[in-house]
């Protein structure tokens, strides 16, 4: 009895010793991502009566602002467990149309292609504890939700005696997309509940949406939706199709799956907030 006394007060002891060392904390801050891991993302075209030019504009849907929201335990002096939340708030990516190969009309115009995107992080922080600047890395899975990209084309047709204007959205949805993230940054600590950060990192990741859909078709500024089917407007994006029979034009056109890059190299900076014992 004796013995089982001193082994409860010495586990005891140790539960609360680690207790005493862990610490929550929050950082909460905001970057900027430019493109990482480019891929051929658009063509800009252009051409005359004697040639054509294509050109490809390679880049990463994962660029533009990128807000955060970190909340990590620490399970010991140096070493933390953490899930984060981001917001991808995407650049829009631009392609030129310059068509001049048919001497009665030109066409001029440029194609825009953006993201939006929810980012789940979960992952692991290592810092080295000494003074107020605490070095640190940290590595992680990262799963984006919610993902949307917005596609447009507006282009003004011209001739001798008319002028026409086209103008298409398509959204693109569905899909949740997993990759890592990794990242090397600075804190420094201020007082003993609060702090500043500075760090660069890496998300790696690939999108491969579900689902499109046209949200407006415009010719000289009268909307065109209404004369169109659902299969015209919309696509399911799937492994394997087959096509047998007349297909339905009331149910959505099925085409093969496709990745769309979401990489991005960040500088971001913030707050940090320290919750517990240090």
């Amino acid at each position: 009895m004796r013995t089982l006394k001193i082994t409860t007060i010495a586990v005891l002891g140790l539960l609360f010793s680690h207790s005493a060392k862990a610490q929550i904390y929050i950082d909460l801050g905001v970057g900027y991502g430019a493109p990482a891991l480019r891929q051929l993302v658009a063509v800009e075209y252009s051409s005359t009566q004697n040639s054509s030019t294509f050109k490809g504009v390679y880049s990463s849907l994962g660029q533009g602002i990128q807000p955060q929201l970190v909340v990590g335990y620490k399970i010991n002096p140096n070493t933390g467990i953490e899930i984060g939340y981001g917001f991808l708030l995407g650049s829009k990516i631009s392609a030129d149309i310059n068509d001049a190969s048919n001497p009665n009309f030109t066409e001029t115009g440029t194609q825009e292609m953006y993201a939006r995107m929810h980012r789940l992080s979960v992952g692991t922080r290592v810092a080295y504890m000494e003074g107020n600047v605490h070095p640190y890395m940290r590595l992680g899975i990262v799963f984006g939700v919610g993902a949307k990209v917005i596609s447009t084309t507006e282009t003004t047709t011209t001739g001798p005696s008319f002028n026409e204007t086209y103008s298409r959205e398509e959204e693109y949805t569905g899909g949740m997309s997993i990759g890592f993230t990794t990242g090397l940054g600075l804190r420094y600590h201020i007082s003993e509940s609060f702090g500043i950060y500075l760090e660069a990192g890496l998300i790696a990741q690939n999108y491969s949406p579900a689902h499109s859909e046209i949200t407006r078709f415009d010719i000289d500024g009268q909307d065109q939706l209404g004369g169109m089917t659902t299969r015209q407007k919309q696509t399911d994006y799937v492994d394997e199709y087959t096509n047998s029979g007349s297909p339905i034009d009331g149910q959505p056109d099925q085409d093969l799956k496709f990745h769309l890059p979401m990489s991005s190299w960040a500088l971001s900076a913030g707050v940090h907030f320290y919750f517990g014992a240090n």
